[in-house]
């Protein structure tokens, strides 16, 4: 298995996946908490041995091992979860995620979080600090262009009103 792990956003969570001959496999614990399972290795219990296995990854702790399932094991964790999510979350991974992933070997578009990368010397964390202020100084620029126009728009609809 590939030991890079790519991190996904769904909703406000986030899951973890590492590549095997080209497919995808997902981190056990990010999906268990997904569709809310009180015992993932339950759970994990259920699936073949083809659809499970382990894999060492590299975080910022260290080594370690962790948990992973194939699409197979994926599309069973979702079938037995009783919860509402785990549709709108099935939904989203075959119409969006597995689709990019297939095109593109990657679904690192747009919601895809980039992995956490720490400044080796104190001019790369002056460079970080500084390319994020100005994300965040664009993004207030937008914030305030779109309020104005709102104002306006907002402004001209009470005066044609009250004609």
């Amino acid at each position: 298995m590939s030991n890079d792990l790519q991190v996904w956003q769904y909703n406000k969570n986030k899951f973890r996946t590492v590549t095997k001959d080209g497919e995808p496999w997902f981190v056990a614990k990010d999906l268990s908490d997904i569709l809310e399972f009180r015992d993932p290795e339950q759970a994990l219990r259920g699936l073949e041995d083809s659809e499970k296995g382990t894999t060492i990854v590299g975080t910022l702790g260290g080594q370690q091992s962790m948990t992973v399932i194939n699409e197979s094991g994926m599309y069973a964790l979702i079938l037995k979860s009783r919860k509402k999510e785990a549709k709108y979350f099935r939904l989203w991974v075959t119409g969006t995620v597995l689709p990019e992933i297939r095109k593109h070997g990657t679904y690192a578009i747009a919601t895809a979080t980039p992995a956490l990368t720490v400044p080796a010397t104190f001019s790369e964390a002056l460079f970080l600090a500084a390319k994020q202020a100005e994300q965040v100084k664009q993004w207030l620029t937008h914030q305030t262009s779109w309020t104005s126009e709102a104002a306006s728009y907002t402004a001209t609809f009470f005066t044609v009103r009250r004609r």
